[in-house]
């Protein structure tokens, strides 16, 4: 935790927003023992970052069980995975840009809504983490809510080695393959580093994400809010660079840490341990 303070003063505008959603929202169904026991783990991470000075910590948990209904919750996430789907995502991303939005680090943005991206309904044969764990005994046919940015022309994609590639290279495998659809298939793949620059985009801030897998189909919100991204999963992040050489070189001056709240994890920790 000593570390995360340390960096946000490595830029006078560097400001650290937390996001930590559960993994899933069910837990309220367990029996008491067991769902104390889960919050407890659960939550014992999101209190240590919430008391850091100058750092915003959004439980997006708590928004979803506050502004949606159960049904509308069951609809944020797939049948047969742990994951939240892509309509599940944006909500997510919509109620974090809102909190940014309430706390002054977005003053005068118009933020992006729904109508702003393009949506489909996938019907396609869905491999779920939770299907696969039981050999496949539920049905892999899925409608799958997806969104993308409506016109993705002037949007810069660089790889892990900071070359630019087409989106397709970063993006949605799945849907260019035809192959059976997973979650990783359907956005990043939990790349270790990637960048998308957006002239045309409505904060001109340029943001450092820290991720794990449940940020990946928030990402074509946060690229047609944020001039620029840089999207970090430590758990396969193979640059040299440590936290604050990273906002040093591309002048950031915001990190989001989008993470679910049991995953704080190692590779998180030594990625910010790297230097000292």
């Amino acid at each position: 935790m000593s570390r995360v303070r340390g960096c946000s003063d490595v830029h006078d505008r560097l400001s650290l927003i937390c996001f930590l959603p559960l993994f899933f929202l069910c837990y309220y169904l367990l029996p008491a023992r067991f769902r104390n026991a889960f919050l407890l783990v659960g939550s014992h991470g999101f209190c240590l970052l919430a008391i850091l000075p100058g750092l915003l910590a959004v439980d997006v948990a708590g928004e979803f069980l506050t502004n949606y209904s159960a049904s509308e919750r069951e609809s944020f996430y797939f049948k047969t995975d742990f994951h939240w789907n892509p309509r599940g995502a944006f909500a997510a991303s919509a109620d974090l840009a809102a909190a940014m939005q309430e706390n002054g680090l977005l003053d005068g943005v118009v933020l992006p809504a729904a109508e702003d991206f393009a949506w489909q309904d996938l019907d396609c044969p869905y491999r779920g983490d939770l299907n696969r764990r039981f050999s496949y005994l539920f049905s892999m046919q899925e409608e799958i809510p997806y969104y993308s940015i409506r016109e993705t022309s002037e949007l810069q994609y660089y790889d892990a080695k900071d070359v630019e590639v087409p989106r397709e290279s970063i993006w949605a495998r799945g849907l260019q393959s035809g192959e059976e659809m997973q979650y990783n298939l359907l956005s990043t793949e939990n790349l270790g580093f990637y960048r998308i620059c957006n002239p045309n985009a409505r904060s001109a801030r340029r943001v450092l994400i820290l991720k794990d897998s449940m940020e990946d189909p928030m990402t074509d919100y946060w690229a047609e809010l944020f001039s620029e991204i840089i999207v970090i999963d430590p758990r396969s992040y193979l640059r040299e660079e440590s936290l604050p050489e990273l906002v040093a070189e591309y002048d950031i001056d915001m990190a989001l840490f989008l993470y679910h709240q049991n995953n704080l994890s190692e590779e998180l920790i030594d990625f910010l341990n790297r230097g000292e």
